[in-house]
């Protein structure tokens, strides 16, 4: 499974907009600039690697777990 980098930077700056507002299109578009996606590779792994640098960019005083949870299952939704 390949991941769609658009949908997924699309996703996560929806989610992320109702927690740091508009940081949330940099917070989205860095985490995504740090995953190196390779078709190679299984997407559940990828996206589990994915979920560890979105929650270090978020920051340290939100719901950091139920965030990458939310992004997670709106990515897997559609």
């Amino acid at each position: 499974m390949s991941i769609d980098r658009k949908k997924l930077q699309r996703v996560c700056e929806e989610v992320l907009m109702e927690y740091v507002g508009p940081a949330g299109f940099i917070v989205a578009s860095d985490a995504i600039a740090k995953c190196n996606f390779l078709n190679s590779m299984p997407g559940a792994s990828q996206l589990g690697a994915f979920a560890v640098v979105l929650k270090s960019e978020i920051p340290s005083d939100l719901p950091r777990d139920h965030i990458v949870k939310l992004v997670l299952d709106a990515y897997n939704a559609g």
